[in-house]
């Protein structure tokens, strides 16, 4: 037997992190939630959000994440995940966790210039779309940002945004004259943190 060397001390060194908060089928929970999770010695980690036609992965370096755009609805069922990234070696996925967000809409009665930015992006619209879109972002302060189209194989078909953007909303509009029809990801990458979404452009 020759050894490979696939004794899982490449996986090993990342823990799968425990989820938090929000707790496992939580009620009641804020559209914009504070996720946090166990540290599991990890370099990063990719917390990825579904349901309700949300697919998000976000990049973080906490073990705690804010989502204060306007992406969840109230009402709605969501699921989470976690994994931790080492060494460029990605850990196992945690437990999926659901929770149902708040059916009061209290927290959007906060007035607009008040609370701090954060950076963020937006589910592109019209979606699907046909055949331009647009595709709405906030950052919380001036830095150097990329917003990229990909297909469905991971190709780049088109870069929207490229450089320094001053804090605050920003729009980008993407053409898909040329494009066959089908699913794509719009991928918002800043200094510190990456955002993927999916639209879905139908001829």
């Amino acid at each position: 037997g020759s050894s490979h060397g696939d004794d899982g001390d490449s996986t090993s060194s990342v823990d799968i992190p425990v989820l938090y908060a929000p707790v496992h089928h939580g009620v009641e929970v804020s559209v914009t939630p504070s996720f946090e999770w166990s540290d599991a010695g990890a370099d990063y980690y990719v917390l990825q959000l579904t349901g309700n036609g949300v697919n998000v992965d976000v990049t973080v370096k906490d073990t705690s994440y804010t989502l204060n755009n306007n992406l969840l609805e109230t009402g709605e069922t969501y699921e989470w995940r976690v994994r931790g990234v080492k060494d460029s070696v990605e850990g196992k996925w945690s437990r999926v966790y659901t929770f149902e967000t708040d059916t009061d809409s209290r927290a959007l009665t906060s007035v607009d210039g008040e609370a701090p930015l954060e950076t963020a992006i937006e589910q592109n619209y019209p979606n699907p779309f046909n055949p331009s879109t647009q595709i709405e972002f906030t950052l919380s302060e001036l830095q150097n940002v990329t917003l990229s189209v990909y297909d469905m194989a991971g190709r780049q078909v088109a870069v929207l945004v490229d450089g320094m953007r001053q804090a605050g909303r920003h729009s980008a509009s993407f053409h898909a004259d040329h494009m066959a029809s089908g699913v794509y990801f719009y991928r918002l990458v800043t200094e510190t943190q990456s955002f993927t979404m999916k639209m879905t452009l139908l001829k």
